[in-house]
């Protein structure tokens, strides 16, 4: 059970320390989420995570993250609490290796089908054809759980949140001992320059460059998720794919898919200067609706072979668009009925916080429910770590809201409806995935 979230923004450690002061006192025996901005002074950086890492007498992990978007151009510094019942919590740390090396065209499609395989096994679990203790050994492969998991039951875990580096892959296959779980992850900043460490994780007092830290709730209550990607819009109308294998799309609509994106370029009138530096994107409808936004990292138009930035394109059948943004100020909130498409980021396109999207879903006479969102922040974002300027407000506090943000991005795996679907990851600038809890 989430218990307090909240979202502090200020122009100084010194106001962050006084917030926290006032926290609620039967708060501090409970279990600690926190992440805190990289332009947070350097002076101050130490004592202040030391603050956060001692703020409870139970556990807490928590990471460095990047500025907020927007707000960092006011030097803001971002501090995200999440207070959990240590009954219904339990934190882990994970130094199960992943997959360092980018891969443009993998070979590995045999690897590829093994992934499939574990799909397919989960989902004849999800059917009752197959009992529990086959789906754990079958699922997880050479990844064994981190210890701290071994002994919860696949069936009470409903939710895992996590804190990784750049490498999440081995720690996401072991999660799906947890096959009826939603597992949302934030990929830490990088602080190469800030700490002397690739990454910056906390567990409790310990400081670690690498693996990942996490929680696994089991409350009865299972969130609800949503996602959204300011600043898409369509270059393409929707289409098929009908050739894949591993992260490439051989075919759209049995045509050459990048000489289809080189087309949508030319006619939206994006001039080869802007294309060269922009982003796009596959906008993909999966199963019951849930949308995927894969990063094109490559295209060879006499070939038309399209890479992904993911472990898998989307299968054969599956329903697309290819998407830009020149519009940052659109956003758009996916739902099940939302259909996807090839997408186009422009570079210079600023990130605003989605506000409407840090709004709790409740009635006026219900207790809000409490949310944790991580973001996607543009790679530039890091750069500004100058004095704070004139800005709306010394401090602003988000209620019920833990957001914190990364230029590496988030992975997501929802389970809804009994359908469990993979692990994928969002480097879309602007978006953002939420759990209500």
């Amino acid at each position: 059970m989430l218990l307090h979230a909240s979202t502090i923004l200020a122009r100084t450690p010194a106001a962050i320390l006084s917030y926290l002061s006032h926290l609620p006192k039967d708060l501090t025996s409970q279990t600690l989420l926190f992440s805190l901005s990289t332009n947070t002074p350097a002076s101050s950086l130490s004592s202040l995570v030391s603050s956060l890492t001692t703020l409870t007498s139970h556990q807490s992990i928590g990471c460095l993250s990047s500025p907020l978007p927007a707000l960092a151009t006011w030097g803001h510094i971002a501090c995200s609490l999440a207070f959990f019942d240590r009954k219904t919590c339990v934190p882990f740390r994970s130094d199960i290796r992943g997959r360092t090396e980018s891969q443009v065209g993998r070979w590995h499609a045999m690897r590829n089908k093994e992934g499939a395989a574990q799909e397919m096994e989960v989902e004849k679990h999800l059917t009752g054809k197959v009992d529990w203790e086959d789906v754990w050994s079958r699922s997880v492969g050479e990844n064994d759980l981190p210890l701290e998991l071994q002994s919860l039951r696949p069936q009470d875990v409903h939710t895992v949140i996590t804190l990784t580096d750049n490498a999440p892959q081995g720690l996401t296959n072991a999660l799906n001992a947890f096959p009826r779980a939603t597992k949302l992850g934030l990929i830490a900043t990088s602080t190469p320059f800030i700490t002397g460490r690739p990454f910056t994780l906390m567990h409790n007092q310990a400081i670690y460059s690498s693996g990942a830290v996490g929680l696994a709730l089991t409350s009865r209550v299972r969130p609800s998720v949503d996602t959204a990607f300011p600043g898409l819009r369509a270059l393409t109308p929707s289409v098929r794919v009908t050739r894949s294998e591993a992260n490439l799309v051989h075919e759209l609509d049995h045509g050459n898919p990048s000489q289809l994106l080189l087309s949508a370029i030319q006619k939206h009138g994006i001039d080869n200067e802007a294309a060269k530096e922009d982003e796009f994107y596959l906008f993909v409808l999966r199963q019951n609706g849930r949308v995927q936004v894969h990063r094109i990292m490559s295209g060879d138009p006499t070939r038309g072979t399209m890479a992904l930035e993911s472990d898998a394109a989307p299968a054969e059948g599956t329903l697309v668009q290819v998407t830009p943004d020149d519009n940052p100020h659109i956003l758009v909130l996916v739902s099940d009925s939302t259909i996807r498409k090839l997408c186009h980021r422009s570079k210079h396109a600023p990130i605003k916080l989605p506000s409407s999207f840090l709004t709790p879903s409740s009635a006026a006479d219900e207790i809000p429910p409490r949310i944790i969102a991580f973001m996607t922040s543009a790679s530039d974002s890091l750069t500004d770590h100058s004095t704070p300027t004139e800005g709306p407000e010394d401090v602003q506090v988000y209620p019920n809201v833990f957001l914190a943000s990364s230029e590496n991005g988030f992975i997501l795996s929802r389970f809804e409806d009994d359908f469990a679907e993979a692990t994928w990851k969002c480097t879309v600038a602007g978006g953002v995935a939420r759990l209500e809890l």
